[in-house]
């Protein structure tokens, strides 16, 4: 029996509408770079047979077939398409949950795609369709297909104008031959109100602008959600917490748009301004990279912010919006790579969070959530009210906050953990005596402080891991006096 296969390992890591062309960042200055980006594909990891035996079912057993991964997927075949367990078909890999990418064969001829939720080990199986894809436009009235091989039944037809998203290409492969005439895109759209994902010829649609430029002010278009993406190991079982969390978050596939580069080191071109859209939910790694902005707006439905969305960035003024609700203890200092904010503003009414002087605060004022790098004061007084030091809330990855003292109020509780490290200036500093939690690697590379003066009965805590480190800078009072380090030490002589 003849059978010919689609292999999704083909399917183009790049531009769906350029073949040989590699994945483009989205420059400020260059609006075809960014209309070149596009998803990274959809993988197969091993074609296999299946039978009723390998599924460990009755032979009579049938699975309905779908057009899409997901809850509200029309039916293939128009809503009665299934597959027989007593006729083997071919697993091409998986999705999320226990969605199976499967081909099988119809009479009349043609071999079809769809989904089906089999009882089969995703192990050595990742997902195939990415998390982001490019939004195309027809350029003609077009057939969509579930069946790019044999007939080309067609299972919607769409008219010149309509709007779909890319998930990836393929080639069709028969006798170990390529026929690229025969490629096809692979779509997300809709089939009588249903989700539905079906292949459409490649010449039928062109890429639709994500962005344009108006001088050194870029507008992200409403409709994307992502700039760039976070990055995860569909086989890493030792993901942590907030990884998980951020998967969570995104939804199956999405409208994504590159790394967008302040800078365009080869035309001289700056954007200054950037206009994010209220339907951005992530921020991926190295989302906005190399520049300077004087304004930066987060989206109001941000869900995930990534580690170094922001990299090599000076922002002015970084405002959170009214609406803002993402947690951003500890995901600030993480997502600013290399970057520096000046002042935060938080938008009056925001119920997690509040600004004084630039700073950010728990919408109670209790906590200090992050004090800006780029402010160039010497001296901060921590407000009367403020209970918690969060983590990492002066940390600096630079070393080159200018802060040289800083006043800790009386009623103070807790200092978090890594909540000084880096105050490379850092002379002196009293913790008072109502702290009673001073967590972890407060102090680490803190190489110019001289004096720490500690409440009776509190010592500094620290990892063993770090203070075994050459470069290792760590400093302890004496339990209510002055204790003394010299400003000579390891790490500067190294």
């Amino acid at each position: 029996m003849k059978r010919i296969f689609a292999l999704l390992a083909a399917l183009l890591v790049g531009l769906c509408l350029m073949p040989g062309q590699p994945p483009a960042k989205a420059t400020a200055g260059d609006a075809q770079t960014q209309e070149a980006w596009a998803p990274n594909g959809i993988w197969e990891y091993g074609v296999f047979q299946v039978s009723a035996q390998t599924l460990g079912v009755a032979p009579d057993t049938r699975f309905p077939v779908y057009l899409a991964p997901v809850e509200n997927a029309a039916r293939a075949g128009g809503g009665k398409a299934a597959v027989s367990a007593a006729e083997p078909f071919w697993v091409l890999g998986s999705c999320v949950d226990d969605w199976t990418l499967i081909q099988y064969q119809v009479s009349g001829g043609g071999n079809r795609v769809g989904w089906a939720q089999l009882p089969v080990s995703k192990a050595g199986m990742q997902r195939n369709i990415p998390a982001d894809g490019r939004p195309l436009r027809l350029i003609r009235d077009a057939d969509l297909t579930d069946d790019p091989w044999g007939g080309q039944r067609p299972a919607l037809r769409l008219p010149a104008g309509s709007e779909v998203l890319c998930l990836g290409r393929i080639w069709v492969y028969e006798n170990d031959s390529a026929f690229p005439e025969t490629n096809y895109l692979y779509v997300r759209t809709q089939l009588e109100s249903r989700e539905a994902w079906l292949f459409l010829p490649r010449d039928a649609a062109e890429p639709v602008p994500l962005s344009h430029r108006e001088g050194e002010t870029l507008y992200v278009h409403e409709g994307v959600q992502a700039l760039a993406l976070a990055w995860f190991d569909e086989n890493d079982d030792e993901q942590d917490e907030e990884t998980e969390t951020l998967k969570a978050a995104l939804p199956l596939t999405m409208v994504a748009l590159g790394s967008v580069e302040l800078s365009d080191w080869e035309t001289g071109e700056t954007t200054t301004r950037l206009i994010l859209p209220d339907s951005l939910i992530c921020l991926g790694m190295e989302s906005i990279v190399y520049g300077r902005l004087d304004t930066l707006r987060l989206p109001e439905n941000l869900r995930c912010l990534d580690i170094g969305a922001i990299t090599a960035v000076s922002i002015g003024e970084l405002v959170i919006p009214k609406g803002f609700t993402l947690p951003l203890e500890k995901t600030l200092y993480y997502s600013l790579d290399r970057s520096s904010v000046e002042a935060f503003t938080a938008e009056e009414g925001n119920p997690l969070y509040m600004t004084r002087d630039g700073v950010l605060f728990s919408a109670d004022g209790k906590t200090l959530i992050r004090y800006p790098e780029g402010n160039k004061a010497t001296h901060y007084d921590v407000p009367a009210g403020v209970e918690e030091i969060a983590d990492f809330a002066f940390a600096s990855d630079q070393m080159d906050i200018p802060l040289k003292t800083i006043s800790l109020p009386a009623g103070l509780k807790r200092i978090g953990q890594h909540a000084f490290s880096g105050c490379g200036r850092l002379l002196s500093l009293t913790v008072p005596l109502t702290v009673t939690d001073l967590s972890a690697d407060a102090f680490t590379y803190c190489v110019s402080l001289e004096r720490l003066s500690l409440p009776p009965g509190l010592d500094v805590r620290w990892d063993p891991d770090w203070a075994e480190r050459p470069d290792f800078a760590f400093f302890n009072g004496d339990n209510g006096g002055t204790g003394r380090t010299p400003r000579k030490n390891d790490w500067e002589e190294n």
